[in-house]
Protein backbone atom coordinates (compact mmCIF):
# COMPACT_ATOMS: atom_id res chain seq x y z
CA UNK A 1 0.00 0.00 0.00
CA UNK A 2 1.61 3.29 -0.84
CA UNK A 3 2.84 6.24 1.90
CA UNK A 4 0.59 9.37 1.47
CA UNK A 5 2.22 11.75 0.06
CA UNK A 6 2.93 14.88 1.74
CA UNK A 7 0.27 17.09 0.01
CA UNK A 8 -2.51 14.41 0.71
CA UNK A 9 -1.23 14.77 4.73
CA UNK A 10 -1.97 18.37 4.71
CA UNK A 11 -5.24 18.18 2.71
CA UNK A 12 -6.18 15.64 5.40
CA UNK A 13 -5.20 18.32 8.16
CA UNK A 14 -7.20 20.71 6.71
CA UNK A 15 -10.11 18.65 6.00
CA UNK A 16 -9.88 18.02 10.67
CA UNK A 17 -9.27 21.35 10.90
CA UNK A 18 -12.43 22.11 8.92
CA UNK A 19 -14.41 19.95 10.84
CA UNK A 20 -13.21 21.21 13.81
CA UNK A 21 -14.43 24.82 12.74
CA UNK A 22 -17.59 23.31 11.71
CA UNK A 23 -18.60 21.84 15.01
CA UNK A 24 -17.37 24.67 16.93
CA UNK A 25 -20.08 27.06 14.86
CA UNK A 26 -22.11 24.74 15.45
CA UNK A 27 -22.36 25.25 18.72
CA UNK A 28 -21.60 29.17 18.75
CA UNK A 29 -24.44 29.96 16.19
CA UNK A 30 -26.50 26.81 16.24
CA UNK A 31 -28.48 26.23 12.89
CA UNK A 32 -29.57 29.02 10.04
CA UNK A 33 -33.44 27.90 9.69
CA UNK A 34 -36.31 27.78 11.97
CA UNK A 35 -37.91 24.34 13.00
CA UNK A 36 -41.61 24.25 11.40
CA UNK A 37 -44.31 25.05 13.79
CA UNK A 38 -47.42 22.70 13.69
CA UNK A 39 -49.96 24.33 15.44
CA UNK A 40 -52.23 26.91 14.23
CA UNK A 41 -52.31 30.88 13.17
CA UNK A 42 -54.33 33.24 15.42
CA UNK A 43 -56.98 34.06 12.21
CA UNK A 44 -60.13 33.76 14.81
CA UNK A 45 -61.41 35.98 17.04
CA UNK A 46 -63.10 33.40 19.90
CA UNK A 47 -65.09 36.87 21.87
CA UNK A 48 -68.70 37.58 22.28
CA UNK A 49 -70.50 39.61 19.59
CA UNK A 50 -70.26 42.63 21.84
CA UNK A 51 -66.80 43.22 22.64
CA UNK A 52 -65.79 45.33 19.40
CA UNK A 53 -62.38 46.58 21.45
CA UNK A 54 -61.22 43.00 22.26
CA UNK A 55 -61.40 42.28 18.53
CA UNK A 56 -59.70 45.05 17.72
CA UNK A 57 -56.79 44.62 20.16
CA UNK A 58 -57.21 40.41 19.26
CA UNK A 59 -56.04 41.89 15.50
CA UNK A 60 -53.71 44.29 16.67
CA UNK A 61 -51.86 41.64 18.70
CA UNK A 62 -51.98 39.25 16.07
CA UNK A 63 -52.05 40.22 12.96
CA UNK A 64 -50.89 38.22 10.21
CA UNK A 65 -48.65 36.12 12.20
CA UNK A 66 -49.71 35.33 15.68
CA UNK A 67 -50.27 32.45 17.49
CA UNK A 68 -53.18 31.04 19.65
CA UNK A 69 -52.50 28.20 21.06
CA UNK A 70 -54.08 28.69 25.37
CA UNK A 71 -53.48 24.67 26.05
CA UNK A 72 -49.92 25.19 25.21
CA UNK A 73 -49.95 28.79 27.26
CA UNK A 74 -48.95 30.02 24.07
CA UNK A 75 -50.32 33.59 22.61
CA UNK A 76 -47.24 34.52 20.17
CA UNK A 77 -47.81 37.97 18.62
CA UNK A 78 -47.38 38.98 15.16
CA UNK A 79 -44.74 41.99 16.12
CA UNK A 80 -41.79 40.65 18.45
CA UNK A 81 -40.15 43.99 19.07
CA UNK A 82 -40.99 47.21 19.23
CA UNK A 83 -38.69 50.66 20.52
CA UNK A 84 -39.47 52.39 24.16
CA UNK A 85 -37.71 55.55 24.77
CA UNK A 86 -36.56 56.72 28.16
CA UNK A 87 -35.02 59.91 29.58
CA UNK A 88 -34.11 60.75 33.24
CA UNK A 89 -33.19 63.72 35.34
CA UNK A 90 -33.24 64.50 39.04
CA UNK A 91 -33.46 68.09 40.59
CA UNK A 92 -31.34 66.70 43.77
CA UNK A 93 -34.41 65.46 45.59
CA UNK A 94 -36.46 63.90 43.18
CA UNK A 95 -35.59 61.61 40.25
CA UNK A 96 -37.67 61.79 36.71
CA UNK A 97 -38.23 59.60 34.40
CA UNK A 98 -39.82 59.56 30.86
CA UNK A 99 -41.32 56.22 28.66
CA UNK A 100 -42.30 56.85 25.37
CA UNK A 101 -43.65 54.27 23.54
CA UNK A 102 -46.36 53.59 20.33
CA UNK A 103 -49.66 51.56 20.36
CA UNK A 104 -51.99 50.82 17.77
CA UNK A 105 -55.49 50.00 19.90
CA UNK A 106 -54.80 51.88 23.28
CA UNK A 107 -56.11 50.84 26.30
CA UNK A 108 -57.16 52.88 29.78
CA UNK A 109 -59.97 50.42 30.90
CA UNK A 110 -59.10 47.80 33.25
CA UNK A 111 -62.25 45.11 34.89
CA UNK A 112 -65.65 46.05 35.05
CA UNK A 113 -69.06 45.28 36.45
CA UNK A 114 -71.55 44.57 34.14
CA UNK A 115 -75.83 44.41 34.82
CA UNK A 116 -77.12 41.78 32.45
CA UNK A 117 -80.74 40.30 33.31
CA UNK A 118 -80.65 41.47 37.01
CA UNK A 119 -76.71 40.51 37.80
CA UNK A 120 -73.86 41.65 37.75
CA UNK A 121 -71.24 39.67 35.99
CA UNK A 122 -67.28 41.04 35.82
CA UNK A 123 -64.83 41.16 32.36
CA UNK A 124 -61.38 41.65 33.01
CA UNK A 125 -60.05 38.26 33.38
CA UNK A 126 -56.22 37.69 33.40
CA UNK A 127 -56.14 35.19 30.11
CA UNK A 128 -53.37 33.60 27.95
CA UNK A 129 -53.11 36.60 25.62
CA UNK A 130 -55.09 39.71 25.05
CA UNK A 131 -58.23 39.92 27.34
CA UNK A 132 -61.37 38.71 25.19
CA UNK A 133 -62.53 42.46 25.88
CA UNK A 134 -60.12 44.47 25.37
CA UNK A 135 -60.38 45.49 29.17
CA UNK A 136 -56.62 44.78 30.36
CA UNK A 137 -54.69 48.91 30.80
CA UNK A 138 -51.90 49.58 29.34
CA UNK A 139 -48.80 49.39 31.79
CA UNK A 140 -44.93 50.19 31.76
CA UNK A 141 -43.02 48.43 34.52
CA UNK A 142 -39.22 49.27 35.53
CA UNK A 143 -36.93 47.40 37.69
CA UNK A 144 -34.08 48.56 38.88
CA UNK A 145 -31.35 47.70 41.34
CA UNK A 146 -27.81 48.99 42.97
CA UNK A 147 -25.91 46.09 42.27
CA UNK A 148 -26.94 43.94 44.90
CA UNK A 149 -29.00 40.69 43.26
CA UNK A 150 -26.52 38.94 41.75
CA UNK A 151 -27.70 38.02 37.74
CA UNK A 152 -29.39 41.20 37.08
CA UNK A 153 -27.13 43.64 35.55
CA UNK A 154 -26.64 40.87 33.15
CA UNK A 155 -29.36 38.89 32.57
CA UNK A 156 -32.14 41.62 33.52
CA UNK A 157 -35.69 40.66 34.17
CA UNK A 158 -35.38 37.13 33.32
CA UNK A 159 -33.71 36.66 36.97
CA UNK A 160 -36.99 37.10 38.18
CA UNK A 161 -38.89 34.54 35.88
CA UNK A 162 -39.21 31.06 36.17
CA UNK A 163 -40.98 27.77 34.94
CA UNK A 164 -43.06 27.78 38.26
CA UNK A 165 -44.52 31.06 37.66
CA UNK A 166 -48.43 31.46 38.70
CA UNK A 167 -50.91 30.35 35.95
CA UNK A 168 -51.40 30.69 33.30
CA UNK A 169 -48.44 32.37 32.51
CA UNK A 170 -45.84 29.00 32.54
CA UNK A 171 -45.80 25.34 31.95
CA UNK A 172 -45.04 24.41 35.40
CA UNK A 173 -46.83 26.96 37.17
CA UNK A 174 -47.49 26.42 41.00
CA UNK A 175 -50.46 25.43 42.23
CA UNK A 176 -52.21 28.30 44.40
CA UNK A 177 -53.66 26.24 46.89
CA UNK A 178 -49.50 24.46 47.71
CA UNK A 179 -48.67 28.21 48.11
CA UNK A 180 -50.83 29.24 50.23
CA UNK A 181 -50.36 26.22 52.46
CA UNK A 182 -46.42 26.55 52.31
CA UNK A 183 -45.02 27.00 55.85
CA UNK A 184 -42.88 30.23 54.37
CA UNK A 185 -44.69 31.70 51.68
CA UNK A 186 -47.97 31.09 52.82
CA UNK A 187 -48.39 31.09 56.60
CA UNK A 188 -45.05 33.48 56.97
CA UNK A 189 -45.57 35.69 53.90
CA UNK A 190 -49.03 35.30 53.17
CA UNK A 191 -48.97 34.88 49.60
CA UNK A 192 -51.72 32.77 47.56
CA UNK A 193 -50.06 32.44 44.65
CA UNK A 194 -46.27 32.48 43.00
CA UNK A 195 -44.94 35.80 41.32
CA UNK A 196 -41.87 36.75 40.15
CA UNK A 197 -39.08 36.14 42.85
CA UNK A 198 -34.87 36.00 42.62
CA UNK A 199 -32.80 32.81 42.95
CA UNK A 200 -31.25 34.84 46.18
CA UNK A 201 -34.56 34.80 48.26
CA UNK A 202 -34.87 30.59 47.91
CA UNK A 203 -32.12 27.97 49.48
CA UNK A 204 -29.75 27.69 46.78
CA UNK A 205 -26.99 25.19 46.40
CA UNK A 206 -24.67 24.48 45.61
CA UNK A 207 -24.55 27.25 42.88
CA UNK A 208 -26.18 31.02 43.63
CA UNK A 209 -27.97 30.47 40.54
CA UNK A 210 -29.71 27.14 41.02
CA UNK A 211 -32.85 26.27 43.57
CA UNK A 212 -35.30 22.91 43.85
CA UNK A 213 -38.41 25.04 42.85
CA UNK A 214 -40.61 27.81 43.88
CA UNK A 215 -41.16 25.87 47.38
CA UNK A 216 -37.45 26.04 48.36
CA UNK A 217 -37.57 27.86 51.17
CA UNK A 218 -37.73 26.63 54.53
CA UNK A 219 -38.83 27.90 58.31
CA UNK A 220 -34.80 27.25 59.46
CA UNK A 221 -33.80 30.13 57.39
CA UNK A 222 -36.57 32.79 57.98
CA UNK A 223 -33.83 34.44 59.54
CA UNK A 224 -31.60 34.37 56.43
CA UNK A 225 -34.47 35.67 54.00
CA UNK A 226 -34.95 38.86 56.32
CA UNK A 227 -30.95 39.12 56.29
CA UNK A 228 -30.69 39.47 52.32
CA UNK A 229 -33.65 41.69 52.37
CA UNK A 230 -32.43 44.26 54.74
CA UNK A 231 -28.84 43.89 52.75
CA UNK A 232 -31.07 45.33 49.74
CA UNK A 233 -31.19 41.65 47.56
CA UNK A 234 -34.35 43.04 46.14
CA UNK A 235 -35.68 44.51 42.72
CA UNK A 236 -37.38 48.00 43.20
CA UNK A 237 -40.40 47.76 40.87
CA UNK A 238 -41.62 50.70 39.46
CA UNK A 239 -45.15 49.70 37.93
CA UNK A 240 -47.65 52.73 36.03
CA UNK A 241 -50.93 51.44 35.13
CA UNK A 242 -53.47 53.43 33.19
CA UNK A 243 -56.69 52.88 34.62
CA UNK A 244 -56.02 51.92 38.19
CA UNK A 245 -53.43 54.49 39.61
CA UNK A 246 -52.61 56.82 36.73
CA UNK A 247 -55.74 59.23 36.80
CA UNK A 248 -55.60 60.05 40.21
CA UNK A 249 -51.87 61.02 39.27
CA UNK A 250 -49.73 58.22 41.44
CA UNK A 251 -48.22 54.66 39.58
CA UNK A 252 -48.25 51.74 41.70
CA UNK A 253 -44.89 51.14 43.97
CA UNK A 254 -43.78 47.37 44.15
CA UNK A 255 -40.69 45.34 44.50
CA UNK A 256 -39.69 41.79 43.91
CA UNK A 257 -37.89 39.46 46.41
CA UNK A 258 -39.54 36.06 47.29
CA UNK A 259 -42.17 37.23 45.49
CA UNK A 260 -43.79 39.97 43.74
CA UNK A 261 -44.54 42.29 46.73
CA UNK A 262 -46.78 45.69 47.35
CA UNK A 263 -44.34 48.08 48.82
CA UNK A 264 -45.65 49.26 52.52
CA UNK A 265 -48.76 51.07 52.41
CA UNK A 266 -52.27 51.70 51.14
CA UNK A 267 -52.37 50.89 47.22
CA UNK A 268 -54.35 53.15 45.17
CA UNK A 269 -56.88 50.70 44.28
CA UNK A 270 -59.58 48.28 45.58
CA UNK A 271 -62.43 46.02 44.57
CA UNK A 272 -65.19 47.50 44.39
CA UNK A 273 -67.59 44.70 45.37
CA UNK A 274 -69.08 43.47 48.37
CA UNK A 275 -71.96 40.55 49.12
CA UNK A 276 -71.36 39.95 44.90
CA UNK A 277 -72.67 43.98 44.69
CA UNK A 278 -70.76 46.73 43.51
CA UNK A 279 -69.85 48.99 46.35
CA UNK A 280 -69.49 52.40 44.53
CA UNK A 281 -71.62 54.05 42.21
CA UNK A 282 -70.78 57.03 40.02
CA UNK A 283 -72.22 60.56 41.68
CA UNK A 284 -75.69 61.85 39.21
CA UNK A 285 -74.95 64.88 41.15
CA UNK A 286 -71.37 65.26 39.73
CA UNK A 287 -71.39 62.79 36.63
CA UNK A 288 -74.72 63.33 35.61
CA UNK A 289 -75.06 59.48 35.33
CA UNK A 290 -75.02 56.06 37.66
CA UNK A 291 -73.51 54.13 35.37
CA UNK A 292 -71.48 54.04 32.09
CA UNK A 293 -72.82 51.68 29.01
CA UNK A 294 -71.03 48.56 28.41
CA UNK A 295 -71.73 49.51 24.31
CA UNK A 296 -70.04 53.18 24.75
CA UNK A 297 -67.16 51.58 26.48
CA UNK A 298 -66.72 49.59 23.71
CA UNK A 299 -66.76 51.89 21.21
CA UNK A 300 -64.03 54.01 23.21
CA UNK A 301 -66.52 56.66 23.77
CA UNK A 302 -65.29 57.44 27.22
CA UNK A 303 -61.75 58.67 27.01
CA UNK A 304 -58.24 58.75 29.19
CA UNK A 305 -59.46 61.53 30.75
CA UNK A 306 -63.02 61.04 30.82
CA UNK A 307 -65.13 59.79 33.38
CA UNK A 308 -63.71 55.93 32.71
CA UNK A 309 -62.73 55.71 36.98
CA UNK A 310 -64.55 56.14 39.82
CA UNK A 311 -62.90 58.01 43.96
CA UNK A 312 -65.40 57.47 46.49
CA UNK A 313 -65.97 61.19 47.93
CA UNK A 314 -65.24 62.67 44.44
CA UNK A 315 -67.29 61.16 41.73
CA UNK A 316 -68.76 58.20 43.31
CA UNK A 317 -71.26 57.42 46.18
CA UNK A 318 -72.18 54.51 47.45
CA UNK A 319 -74.35 52.07 45.60
CA UNK A 320 -77.66 51.62 45.36
CA UNK A 321 -78.98 48.16 44.89
CA UNK A 322 -82.85 49.37 44.38
CA UNK A 323 -81.98 51.82 41.68
CA UNK A 324 -83.85 50.27 38.42
CA UNK A 325 -80.21 49.13 36.68
CA UNK A 326 -80.30 48.55 32.70
CA UNK A 327 -78.86 45.71 30.81
CA UNK A 328 -75.51 46.94 29.51
CA UNK A 329 -75.33 49.44 32.82
CA UNK A 330 -71.38 49.02 33.57
CA UNK A 331 -69.14 50.32 36.99
CA UNK A 332 -65.39 49.51 37.18
CA UNK A 333 -64.78 46.84 39.23
CA UNK A 334 -61.86 49.36 40.93
CA UNK A 335 -62.02 51.82 42.67
CA UNK A 336 -59.14 54.20 43.01
CA UNK A 337 -58.07 56.46 46.31
CA UNK A 338 -55.13 58.22 47.25
CA UNK A 339 -52.04 56.01 48.27
CA UNK A 340 -49.62 56.31 51.26
CA UNK A 341 -46.04 55.53 52.16
CA UNK A 342 -43.98 53.85 50.11
CA UNK A 343 -46.62 52.63 48.07
CA UNK A 344 -47.61 56.03 47.25
CA UNK A 345 -43.95 57.00 46.85
CA UNK A 346 -44.47 57.35 42.49
CA UNK A 347 -46.34 59.96 41.21
CA UNK A 348 -47.34 59.48 37.34
CA UNK A 349 -48.74 61.48 34.34
CA UNK A 350 -49.44 59.31 31.81
CA UNK A 351 -50.69 61.42 28.65
CA UNK A 352 -52.22 59.49 25.49
CA UNK A 353 -51.10 61.15 22.36
CA UNK A 354 -52.44 60.48 18.84
CA UNK A 355 -50.40 60.47 16.02
CA UNK A 356 -50.87 61.39 11.97
CA UNK A 357 -51.36 57.08 10.83
CA UNK A 358 -54.19 56.90 13.22
CA UNK A 359 -52.35 54.79 15.89
CA UNK A 360 -51.13 56.37 19.23
CA UNK A 361 -48.02 56.96 21.89
CA UNK A 362 -48.09 56.84 25.49
CA UNK A 363 -45.65 59.45 27.15
CA UNK A 364 -45.66 58.53 30.57
CA UNK A 365 -43.30 60.55 33.03
CA UNK A 366 -43.06 59.44 36.81
CA UNK A 367 -40.92 60.83 39.82
CA UNK A 368 -40.09 59.70 42.98
CA UNK A 369 -38.05 61.09 46.28
CA UNK A 370 -34.32 59.69 45.62
CA UNK A 371 -34.81 58.45 48.93
CA UNK A 372 -38.11 57.33 49.78
CA UNK A 373 -37.38 56.06 53.69
CA UNK A 374 -38.32 52.79 53.00
CA UNK A 375 -34.75 50.49 52.18
CA UNK A 376 -37.18 47.20 52.44
CA UNK A 377 -38.93 48.60 49.16
CA UNK A 378 -37.47 51.30 47.30
CA UNK A 379 -33.78 51.97 46.08
CA UNK A 380 -31.98 54.84 47.34
CA UNK A 381 -30.49 57.16 44.16
CA UNK A 382 -27.83 58.82 44.91
CA UNK A 383 -25.53 61.63 42.25
CA UNK A 384 -22.54 59.86 41.10
CA UNK A 385 -23.91 56.21 40.62
CA UNK A 386 -24.81 53.86 38.57
CA UNK A 387 -27.82 51.91 38.37
CA UNK A 388 -29.09 48.72 36.53
CA UNK A 389 -32.54 48.77 35.51
CA UNK A 390 -35.02 46.98 32.27
CA UNK A 391 -38.11 48.07 30.86
CA UNK A 392 -41.62 46.24 30.35
CA UNK A 393 -44.47 47.68 28.45
CA UNK A 394 -47.95 45.73 28.59
CA UNK A 395 -50.27 46.92 25.70
CA UNK A 396 -53.27 45.62 23.64
CA UNK A 397 -55.02 43.94 26.16
CA UNK A 398 -52.38 41.94 27.60
CA UNK A 399 -51.61 40.96 31.24
CA UNK A 400 -49.25 38.55 32.76
CA UNK A 401 -45.98 37.59 31.35
CA UNK A 402 -47.27 38.46 27.58
CA UNK A 403 -45.04 42.06 27.89
CA UNK A 404 -42.81 43.35 25.35
CA UNK A 405 -39.13 43.41 27.76
CA UNK A 406 -36.24 45.53 27.13
CA UNK A 407 -32.62 43.73 27.91
CA UNK A 408 -30.65 45.68 30.90
CA UNK A 409 -29.28 48.75 30.69
CA UNK A 410 -27.83 51.41 33.07
CA UNK A 411 -29.26 54.68 34.33
CA UNK A 412 -26.41 57.37 35.98
CA UNK A 413 -26.72 60.45 37.75
CA UNK A 414 -24.81 62.78 36.57
CA UNK A 415 -22.57 60.07 35.26
CA UNK A 416 -22.54 58.30 31.44
CA UNK A 417 -24.82 55.71 31.60
CA UNK A 418 -27.21 54.17 28.79
CA UNK A 419 -29.49 56.67 30.15
CA UNK A 420 -27.92 59.75 32.38
CA UNK A 421 -30.28 61.73 34.82
CA UNK A 422 -28.76 64.78 34.75
CA UNK A 423 -29.44 67.40 37.32
CA UNK A 424 -31.79 70.47 36.39
CA UNK A 425 -32.82 73.08 38.04
CA UNK A 426 -36.32 74.11 38.01
CA UNK A 427 -39.86 72.90 38.88
CA UNK A 428 -40.21 69.95 36.04
CA UNK A 429 -37.48 68.67 33.64
CA UNK A 430 -37.08 70.30 29.98
CA UNK A 431 -37.53 66.88 28.55
CA UNK A 432 -37.57 68.40 24.94
CA UNK A 433 -33.95 69.57 25.83
CA UNK A 434 -33.04 65.62 27.32
CA UNK A 435 -31.97 63.22 25.10
CA UNK A 436 -33.86 60.32 25.01
CA UNK A 437 -32.25 56.55 25.21
CA UNK A 438 -34.25 53.86 22.25
CA UNK A 439 -34.13 50.44 24.12
CA UNK A 440 -35.72 47.97 22.02
CA UNK A 441 -38.82 45.68 24.07
CA UNK A 442 -38.83 42.42 22.91
CA UNK A 443 -41.52 39.21 23.14
CA UNK A 444 -40.16 37.43 25.98
CA UNK A 445 -42.13 34.09 25.42
CA UNK A 446 -41.88 31.57 28.00
CA UNK A 447 -38.19 31.71 28.22
CA UNK A 448 -37.15 31.10 32.09
CA UNK A 449 -34.32 31.67 34.34
CA UNK A 450 -34.33 27.54 34.21
CA UNK A 451 -33.91 27.90 30.58
CA UNK A 452 -31.35 30.39 30.51
CA UNK A 453 -28.89 28.55 33.34
CA UNK A 454 -29.54 25.35 31.82
CA UNK A 455 -27.36 23.28 29.70
CA UNK A 456 -29.91 23.62 26.10
CA UNK A 457 -29.40 27.11 26.45
CA UNK A 458 -25.88 27.71 24.17
CA UNK A 459 -24.89 30.54 26.53
CA UNK A 460 -26.14 28.67 30.16
CA UNK A 461 -22.30 28.24 31.15
CA UNK A 462 -21.67 31.61 31.07
CA UNK A 463 -25.08 32.78 32.83
CA UNK A 464 -24.76 30.30 35.96
CA UNK A 465 -20.83 31.95 36.32
CA UNK A 466 -22.55 35.30 35.72
CA UNK A 467 -19.78 36.40 33.54
CA UNK A 468 -21.43 37.26 30.02
CA UNK A 469 -24.61 39.49 29.87
CA UNK A 470 -27.57 38.89 27.48
CA UNK A 471 -26.76 42.39 25.68
CA UNK A 472 -23.34 41.01 24.01
CA UNK A 473 -24.36 38.14 23.29
CA UNK A 474 -27.90 38.65 21.42
CA UNK A 475 -28.96 40.42 18.44
CA UNK A 476 -32.26 41.89 20.14
CA UNK A 477 -34.49 41.93 17.18
CA UNK A 478 -33.89 38.21 16.39
CA UNK A 479 -34.16 37.47 20.40
CA UNK A 480 -37.35 38.33 20.44
CA UNK A 481 -37.92 36.18 17.25
CA UNK A 482 -35.83 33.44 18.55
CA UNK A 483 -38.33 33.42 22.05
CA UNK A 484 -40.91 32.45 19.74
CA UNK A 485 -38.96 28.81 18.94
CA UNK A 486 -37.73 28.08 22.30
CA UNK A 487 -41.81 28.59 23.58
CA UNK A 488 -42.71 26.21 21.08
CA UNK A 489 -39.68 23.82 22.12
CA UNK A 490 -40.10 24.19 25.49
CA UNK A 491 -43.78 22.98 24.88
CA UNK A 492 -42.74 20.01 23.28
CA UNK A 493 -43.97 20.89 20.35
CA UNK A 494 -41.08 21.86 17.88
CA UNK A 495 -37.45 21.36 17.74
CA UNK A 496 -35.06 23.62 19.24
CA UNK A 497 -32.47 25.54 16.98
CA UNK A 498 -30.25 27.56 19.19
CA UNK A 499 -30.64 31.46 18.01
CA UNK A 500 -27.14 32.73 17.11
CA UNK A 501 -25.07 34.23 19.07
CA UNK A 502 -22.86 36.78 18.74
CA UNK A 503 -19.78 36.18 20.87
CA UNK A 504 -16.82 33.76 20.31
CA UNK A 505 -17.08 32.20 23.78
CA UNK A 506 -19.79 29.68 23.48
CA UNK A 507 -21.45 27.39 26.40
CA UNK A 508 -18.58 24.79 25.81
CA UNK A 509 -19.94 21.17 27.43
CA UNK A 510 -16.66 19.10 28.91
CA UNK A 511 -17.14 16.06 26.46
CA UNK A 512 -17.05 18.89 23.20
CA UNK A 513 -13.59 20.33 24.91
CA UNK A 514 -12.26 16.61 24.99
CA UNK A 515 -12.99 16.30 21.31
CA UNK A 516 -12.33 18.96 19.52
CA UNK A 517 -8.40 18.93 21.21
CA UNK A 518 -8.17 15.43 20.26
CA UNK A 519 -9.18 16.83 16.42
CA UNK A 520 -7.08 19.45 16.50
CA UNK A 521 -4.02 17.84 18.36
CA UNK A 522 -4.22 15.20 15.83
CA UNK A 523 -4.00 17.86 13.00
CA UNK A 524 -1.21 19.68 14.30
CA UNK A 525 0.77 16.34 14.23
CA UNK A 526 -0.35 15.32 10.79
CA UNK A 527 0.93 18.93 9.49
CA UNK A 528 3.91 18.19 11.64
CA UNK A 529 4.98 14.73 9.62
CA UNK A 530 4.04 16.15 6.36
CA UNK A 531 6.20 19.18 6.79
CA UNK A 532 8.98 17.16 8.03
CA UNK A 533 8.85 14.76 5.10
CA UNK A 534 8.85 17.76 2.59
CA UNK A 535 12.42 18.85 4.04
CA UNK A 536 13.57 15.61 4.57
CA UNK A 537 11.78 15.30 0.09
Amino acid sequence: MPRPSPTHLIAGAVAAVAILAASWASVVFGQASPAPDPRTSATATPLASDAPLGAAMWSAYYGETGVFDPANRIAQPDQTHMEVTVKAAHDGERIYFQYTFPTPVPSYYHDYLIYRDGAWMSAGSGPVGPEPHGLHEDRVTMLVDDGSVQGFANQGGWVTCHDDLAAPNMYAAADDDDVESHPVLGEIYGHDEQGKYLPQSRDNGPGWWEFSGWDAMSLENVDRYAERLDAGVFLDLWHWRSARANPIGYSDNQYVFENRNSAPGTGPFATNTASGLPRYMFDPQVTGFRALTWDALQAQEYGPEGTTFIVPGVNAVEFDPDHEWQNGDTLPRRFLRTPSDSRGAIEADGVLIPLADGTWQWQVTLSRALDTGFPQADKAFVPGRTYHAAVAVHRLGTGGRWHMVTLPFTVGLDTPADVTANRFVGDDPNWSAIAGSTRIAIYPGQTSWDWITSDAHPGGVQVRDDSMSVVGCHDEIGLGAANKEVETYLAGLTPFSPPELTVSRPGIEPGNIVLWFVVAAVAILVIAVALGRLRRG
